[in-house]
């Protein structure tokens, strides 16, 4: 393609002067001004840099063989699609899905860009030609329900292709015509942006094979960052999410403080990264599928509605603060398989009123149901050795559970200020009793413990606050 083809400044494309029927915008091209390709009666497919940030309205109005075009997801969600192509359901779109997608909408041209900004140079002046009847204006689409003819996603990292721009070429009317770069890499690859373009397309599927629950699919990947098989980051404006089948992790901060409601994880998802959904203080139900295996540290912190989730069998580790302040979450029943409760997992759920523990924990680390003030029951594993200090600190409505027999650790405040529980009953495998593990638990009307601890209770203030009942021995 000749260097002479396209008018660009400072990251603008303002015209296209060429003929050809396949067209790469230079890499380093950040917006395409309006009109730039009106009315080319030649151009068959045209590749968007992966950078691209605005699309100027009209851009490609009477491109009347326009069938292909490749450009970043991120944008096409943000476009008044009607406003750009004169025929947007007979193009056959593909999306890059990717790093690429990092590109923020460029607000600065305005929500129109109907012109081009007065700092930038004006586009070359055309023929006189016969006033033109330009369509009337309609309201930005919905495109999740618009007709897309075909639909593919470009699913690997081709930002390494992103060249800076050459030095400009001054020419008449200070116009700069820019080269097209050839990429370079370290590895000696020396082929063009089309050739990377190529190689990594999926093979094409012709449009009418597409079913629709995959054209959906497809335009849903235009609502999330995507790296490899990771979820890096969503990116839509609906309430009601579904993650894509092929995604094996969600992100950390992936959805952080998003206003969602409802979101389908599918069962490819093993692992949900820290801070993956923390603050989206709408979101009500998660289903866990199974296959997922690790929640990391504060994944659903502060999803202040959340009321229900379901944890698969295949879970084996759910981190610290993970479920910190989900005040609405009402009940849990926590899979086999899983070993331990990391710190403040479920601290400050204060809406929570049953908890069941499987006989695969052996450890609830500190602060684990700290704060709950609602919680009544709790169901114990058999397995359980270790219930550490703050486990279940300030939760003054408990009073149902037992201590199974295979418990040996009662840590320092555990159950400080649990002000319901009546009767306390100390297996004898319990070793040691923390400093002031059952402070200020006013409502017991019965202690029983194994004598050889007795020696630990009035040196550890074990029942400071305590009055009125004998601790008895056996």
């Amino acid at each position: 393609m000749s260097d002479n083809k396209f008018v660009i400044k400072n990251g603008t494309l303002y015209k296209y002067q060429g003929d050809e029927r396949e067209v790469i915008i230079p890499s380093y091209v950040l917006r395409i001004a309006p009109e730039a390709f009106m009315d080319n009666k030649t151009i068959q497919k045209v590749a968007a840099p992966i950078r691209l940030v605005r699309l100027g309205n009209r851009a490609f109005y009477g491109c009347d063989n326009l069938k292909e075009v490749l450009i970043p997801g991120a944008l096409f969600r943000r476009m008044a699609i009607k406003k750009i192509f004169t025929n947007p359901d007979d193009i056959y779109f593909r999306f890059y899905a990717s790093r690429g997608l990092e590109a923020e909408f460029d607000e600065s041209y305005g929500a129109e860009w109907d012109d081009v900004s007065e700092e930038s140079v004006p586009a070359p002046e055309e023929p006189a030609e016969e006033p033109r009847e330009e369509p009337a204006e309609e309201p930005e689409p919905d495109i999740s329900g618009g007709k897309i003819i075909g639909a593919t996603t470009v699913l690997v990292d081709v930002s390494e292709s992103i060249t800076e721009e050459p030095e400009p070429v001054k020419e008449e009317g200070d116009l700069t015509a820019a080269v097209i770069p050839d990429v370079t890499e370290e590895d000696g690859d020396q082929r063009t942006l089309e050739e990377r373009i190529e190689a990594v397309t999926p093979e094409e599927i012709p449009p009418e094979e597409i079913s629709a629950a995959r054209k959906r699919e497809l335009l849903n990947l235009t609502d999330f960052l995507i790296e490899d098989t990771t979820l890096v980051k969503y990116i839509g404006v609906a309430r009601q999410v579904e993650i894509p089948d092929f995604i094996t992790r969600v992100g950390d901060n992936a959805f952080s403080g998003a206003d969602i409601t409802d979101v389908w994880i599918p069962e490819s998802v093993k692992h949900i990264g820290a801070r993956a959904f923390t603050w989206c203080e709408n979101l009500s139900e998660v289903n866990l599928p199974e296959g997922i295996e690790l929640i990391d540290g504060l994944a659903f912190a502060n999803c202040s509605s959340l009321r229900s989730i379901n944890f698969p069998s295949s879970l084996k580790f759910i981190g610290e603060s993970a479920f910190h302040a989900c005040s609405s979450l009402l009940k849990i029943i926590l899979p086999e398989g899983l070993t331990s409760l990391s710190r403040r997992a479920f601290d400050f759920c204060t809406s929570l009123t049953d908890a069941v523990l499987p006989e695969s924990c052996t450890v609830l680390h500190e602060g684990a149901f700290s704060h709950c003030e609602s919680l009544r029951s709790v169901r114990f594993s058999n397995g359980l050795t270790k219930i550490s200090g703050w486990a279940f600190a300030e939760c003054g409505s408990l009073s149902d559970f037992d201590f199974p027999e295979t418990l040996e650790e009662i840590g320092d405040v555990a159950f400080m200020n649990c002000k319901s529980m009546k009767r306390l009953v100390v297996p004898d495998g319990v070793k040691k009793l923390g400093r002031q593990a059952f402070v200020n638990c006013t409502g017991l009307i019965l202690i029983l413990l194994p004598e050889y601890l007795r020696a630990q209770v009035k040196p550890q203030k074990v029942f400071q606050g305590v009055n009125g009942v004998d601790v008895e021995y056996v």
